[in-house]
């Protein structure tokens, strides 16, 4: 009789059994029950990690009468409990095997010295969910008693048997704290991350592993790690912080991400449980700040005035400043700001100002504001630009263009320089 999902350990001989009852006295296989004791119990180990995998040895003897023999046989269960008392027959054991001899197992037999040995090592692995203590791997011969696949015995109390183990709290490798800096982070950027990783399992032994960090959308690693550090092994408790890494920001787009810290990442230490391994801290990545040329200017008698960016426009600088140059001594410098390069006052840019006397010059931004300096003797002028350190300009765009009173110019008497976009970030 085969039963799926368990073992069965037969016999299979068919002259052994007749030959055994034709010697034994009238009577006899039928006077007494039979009475199954575990007469050992032994494992591979005596200290062991949750998961970890364990042999467990034992033998049992029959100190009854003969058991029945044909189709009829019994249950025993291997089992892991903080208890030497047998377990009920509704609980489920780690490892269930069916006894079904042809023969009968007559009185003095065991399973080691039967006529086919029926106790092969079994080998059980501890659950993962296991807490570190003291705990009694059993084994329980004929576990079903009375109920289906079970036989009646003279003595239901010594057939079980049992041999202690002590399970060690395996390491769990867990991210304690991730700090990272509040102000957004920029691509391209290389800022400061502080972090600690602890053991709050059991001892490790020699087992060194890493910790990553992940750019991500989610709170769980995406993607490749931006860095990658070594971490010792750890004994129960022990920490080790990590300050001051250096993480550089790959290109992604600005909004809310998560930067994930990832404990024993490549997985190469046993853990009690996998699912803790990981920190996120909500970081934002804010626009680059940036400063670039578009557009033609209009020369004047010193040729084509220019107009640059001195730094960057990032949140909260109070040194950036547009510098108009390539100036005739005591000029008027007009420098005009808009938030367009496509339309003005209805009109298409760049806007051919020639209609205005300016032949060759154009428009290339749509004045939403102005400001005025002279240079004196100087050939350049700077405007002061301040940015706010508000979050909310980040990805603001201005457009600017200088205009330059130069007489010599053209009818008007002005030249113009090409335009500058200038786009507010980190």
């Amino acid at each position: 009789m085969n039963l799926p999902g368990s073992s069965q350990l037969l016999c299979h001989s068919t002259s052994l059994p007749l030959l055994l009852l034709a010697l034994l006295p009238a009577g006899v296989a039928s006077a007494q029950a039979p009475d199954l004791r575990v007469r050992y119990v032994r494992t591979s180990l005596s200290t062991v990690r949750a998961g970890q995998t364990v042999v467990v040895s034992c033998d049992v003897i029959n100190a009854g009468g003969p058991t029945p023999w044909g189709n009829i046989g019994w249950q025993d269960g291997i089992y892991l409990r903080s208890t030497t008392a047998a377990p009920s027959a509704s609980v489920t054991p780690l490892f269930n095997r069916f006894i079904n001899p042809p023969w009968s197992m007559q009185n003095g037999f065991t399973y080691s010295g039967y006529p086919q040995p029926l106790n092969p090592d079994i080998t059980i692995r501890i659950p993962a969910t296991t807490s570190p203590g003291i705990y009694h791997v059993g084994y329980f011969a004929n576990r079903m008693r009375s109920a289906g696949w079970a036989i009646g015995e003279l003595d239901y109390s010594d057939n079980y048997g049992t041999r202690e183990i002590v399970v060690e709290g395996g390491p769990n490798y867990v991210v304690s704290s991730l700090a990272v800096p509040t102000t957004p982070w920029r691509q391209g950027a290389t800022l400061l991350v502080d972090l600690t990783v602890r053991n709050t399992g059991g001892t490790v032994g020699n087992v060194p592993t890493t910790v990553a960090l992940f750019l991500s959308s989610t709170t769980q690693p995406q993607g490749l790690p931006l860095a990658t550090v070594p971490v010792p092994a750890l004994a129960m408790g022990a920490t080790h912080p990590i300050v001051g890494l250096p993480v550089t920001m790959p290109s992604a787009g600005s909004g809310a991400w998560n930067l994930v810290a990832f404990a024993d990442a490549a997985n190469v230490v046993a853990e009690i449980s996998e699912t803790d391994n990981t920190r996120a801290a909500p970081i934002t990545v804010g626009p680059t700040a940036a400063v670039s040329n578009y557009g033609t200017g209009c020369p004047g008698r010193q040729g084509l005035p220019t107009l640059r960016g001195i730094g960057l426009p990032t949140i909260g600088t109070t040194s950036f400043e547009l510098e108009a140059g390539n100036l005739p001594p005591w000029t008027l410098v007009g420098l005009l700001l808009g938030f367009s390069d496509t339309t003005w006052n209805g009109r298409q840019l760049p806007l051919d100002l020639t209609p205005w006397g300016m032949p060759g010059c154009v428009l290339l931004q749509d004045m939403r504001f102005d400001r005025l300096a002279n240079n004196g003797t100087a050939t350049t002028v700077g405007f002061a630009m301040p940015v706010p350190a508000s979050a909310a300009f980040a990805g603001l765009r201005f457009f600017a263009q200088a205009f330059v009173h130069d007489p010599t110019a053209n009818p008007a008497g002005v030249a113009a320089t090409a335009g500058l976009r200038l786009e507010v970030g980190y």
